[in-house]
């Protein structure tokens, strides 16, 4: 994939800088509320998100898009999306148009054959199109998209490997690979073949490049000046191939490319490991050491047939534990007579770990699967050494006393693997067996592909309930800003009725029963128009204010608000609290907002804690207080967008808190607040950032 130059600005700095005056969309100044609440949410987004504004879909994305578009970036920016992508406008043209009717579409692994370096490529993408409202009129096209190339190109070539090795360890003679290479099908990455050993036929001249610098070589093939009739030249790579003799090569593997796929380092890789399982073919039919050989191809195809039936077995699902059943059933089916436990961090901290699923046999060992279920320790030795490791343990002989687990003395073999998500333990996968001998490689490498098939899967199911929530949450911010012009709008019918029959008696206002002209009444709309308009002004700042992002302790902010709050009979509890990557300004802002709440005189709180967990991808800070309980309509509607008028709960005292959940969706997170009969409770969530939890990991004690 093309990243941009690393001197190109944010597209944070980029959108607000450019000149949208010279596109269909106009100044900035007279685009619509709406359109800069969305925009802001694309640009804050973490995940790639483009905006296809107004009848000509004029292009606003983010810098996750900006990566997609490879050369095409900076051009994009303001650009219609017909002339950006013109080689998949027909793909994209009716789906627009039924999402323009209000339809939402979701794609997963789509093909689209872009034109990005100069050349048609696949490019698969994962999308989500959903519509954007504005005034109750749909205003323009959300894209949420997730390159897949890499992931359905490396599972395309990995397919292939694996029935390469599977068809070369079949292979008895030279001249059956021979045939073997010569004859095989048309794939994808690997159009045609061609081979050429020193001991058959000899290497052309053509290729002794090759054989001298011991490289690939990029070429066209079969050259022009051979006479074969029919055949042109096409673009390929020509790889040495290892022989016995480690000085010497044993000839050139030709390999045809795939002209719509670039040459990148990952069809490299490809090409390399095809090249190697042939070589070491070459190898095992030459060499004394055919045994071992063999047994070296049989560990790779137990290990690429038990990912890929974990693969094939989990489909599309999400839930972890019926991945993780999944993963059992596949292990027990290699290992009959095992036990499979799979455990999740359980009590604070995860200081224990519980078992969640678990094979059957342990059903007929009712004390151990207590002792499992109610959970073992962190400092449990073998859960220790994978949890400070971060890898698989293979243990070759199980001391149910060296490892403080009871009831295991049946055992005397062991295999545990940590399931990384992103960069947090979710959970270990373990087996343990009662037979004598110790752990293969054959072994280790299908116990390890078994916990990556796993951990793919998980990974893959946190990203889509990452993206349904995004969707959720734009969902509730244009219903929640729909209702709000709505009520303004009803606002104002009142006065400007009144103020018409001021200006002209005679004239009808268009309102039946409306009493006469009343001056205190006027008065006292006059004032709450004038409240509208603070409350329009205010949210009109904080929509406009241009986020600058850098690591924030948010300690360091709650410590602030507490020193500067003036209320000495209040007791602050501040727990462990995150890095975050967001703007001082604004987060400060919320926060001051939403402690002038929580302290307020109505509240009477006097106890404040603050704490905070990860869930979900996603970094939680919790705010509670000892003041009264919120009930649930006041915990629904108590971040909700509101004018003076019309409320079905009435704002609460020091409330008025819209500024703290929009500033949280600014940041690709969100705020709410809990119902509960005793105490306040809020949540504030931050988009989990790699680079902000390694920052944190440094100043943990120890770290």
């Amino acid at each position: 994939m093309t990243t941009p130059p690393a001197s190109a600005p944010p597209m944070s700095a980029r959108v607000p800088a450019f000149d949208w005056a010279r596109t269909p969309l106009g100044p900035q100044g007279a685009w619509p509320p709406g359109l800069h609440s969305v925009v802001d949410l694309v640009l804050s987004s973490a995940f790639p998100m483009i905006l296809l504004w107004g009848p000509d879909l004029v292009q606003i994305y983010n810098d996750g898009y900006g990566v997609i578009l490879g050369p095409k970036e900076p051009g994009a920016l303001g650009q219609p999306t017909r002339e950006c992508w013109p080689e998949v406008w027909h793909i994209n043209e009716p789906i627009y148009r039924q999402v323009w009717q209000g339809e939402t579409f979701y794609f997963e692994d789509q093909l689209y054959p872009l034109t990005r370096h100069g050349f048609p490529e696949e490019a698969y993408f994962t999308l989500c199109y959903s519509p954007v409202r504005q005034d109750g009129e749909i205003g323009g096209v959300l894209v949420t998209i997730t390159e897949t190339t890499p992931q359905v190109l490396g599972a395309r070539r990995l397919n292939l490997l694996r029935e390469h090795a599977e068809t070369l360890a079949q292979v008895q003679s030279v001249a059956e690979l021979r045939r073997l290479v010569q004859t095989a099908p048309a794939r994808p990455d690997a159009p045609f073949t061609a081979l050429y050993l020193h001991e058959a036929g000899g290497v052309p001249g053509e290729l002794q490049a090759v054989l001298d610098a011991r490289q690939p070589l990029v070429l066209d093939w079969p050259p022009r000046s051979w006479p074969v009739m029919g055949v042109p030249p096409r673009p390929a790579v020509a790889l040495p191939l290892d022989g016995v003799d480690r000085d010497r090569t044993a000839g050139v593997l030709v390999v045809g490319l795939n002209e719509q796929v670039r040459l990148d380092g990952a069809y490299r890789d490809f090409l390399g490991g095809y090249a190697r399982q042939l070589a070491a073919a070459l190898v095992r039919l030459h060499s004394q050491a055919q045994a071992e050989l063999n047994r070296r191809l049989d560990e790779e195809r137990a290990a690429l047939a038990a990912f890929t039936a974990f693969t094939e077995a989990v489909g599309t699902q999400t839930d972890a534990a019926v991945l993780a059943r999944q993963a059992a059933e596949v292990l027990l089916a290699r290992y009959p007579g095992s036990t499979v436990v799979y455990y999740e961090p359980d009590g604070p901290a995860g200081g224990t770990w519980a078992a969640r699923v678990w094979s059957e046999d342990l059903e007929r060992q009712p004390d151990l699967l207590a002792l499992l279920r109610a959970g073992l320790p962190a400092h449990t030795p073998f859960i220790a050494q994978v949890l400070g490791g971060r890898q698989a343990v293979f243990t070759d002989g199980w001391n149910a006393e060296q490892q403080q687990v009871a009831h295991t003395g049946g055992y005397t073999r062991s295999a545990n693997l940590p399931v990384i998500v992103g960069s947090e333990v979710r959970g270990l996968l373990g087996m343990g067996g009662r037979e004598a001998q110790a752990w293969t490689d054959r072994d280790r490498a299908l116990f390890s592909a078994v916990g990556r098939g796993l951990t793919l899967a998980l990974e893959r199911a946190a990203g889509v309930e990452q993206l349904e929530r995004q969707r959720e949450r734009l969902a509730d911010l244009n219903a929640e800003l729909g209702a709000f012009i709505t009520r303004t709008a009803h606002s104002l019918e009142r006065p400007a009725a009144q103020l018409a029959q001021v200006l002209d008696p005679g004239q009808p206002t268009g309102l039946d029963g409306l009493p006469p002209y009343d001056p205190a009444e006027l008065r006292d709309e006059v004032t709450r128009l004038r409240g509208v308009a603070r409350d329009l002004r205010q949210l009109a700042r904080l929509e406009q204010h241009a986020l600058t992002l850098e690591p924030l302790a948010v300690a360091e902010l709650f410590e602030e608000l507490r020193d500067n709050s003036g209320t000495r009979n209040v007791r602050w509890l501040l727990g462990p609290l995150p890095i975050v990557r967001g703007d001082r300004a604004l987060l400060r802002q919320a926060l001051d907002v939403l402690m002038t709440f929580t302290l307020s005189a109505t509240r009477g709180a006097q106890d404040v804690m603050v704490s905070s967990d990860e869930l979900d991808g996603e970094v939680r800070v919790i705010v509670e207080d000892d003041g009264p309980g919120l009930s649930g309509e006041e915990a629904a509607t108590l971040f909700d967008l509101a004018v003076r008028t019309d409320q079905s709960v009435p704002l609460l005292a020091g409330g008025g808190l819209v500024q703290v959940r929009r500033v949280l969706a600014r940041h690709g997170g969100w705020a709410w607040a809990e119902s509960r009969s005793c105490g306040g409770k809020v949540v504030l969530a931050f988009p989990q950032d790699d680079a902000t939890t390694a920052l944190e990991a440094l100043f943990r004690p120890g770290g």
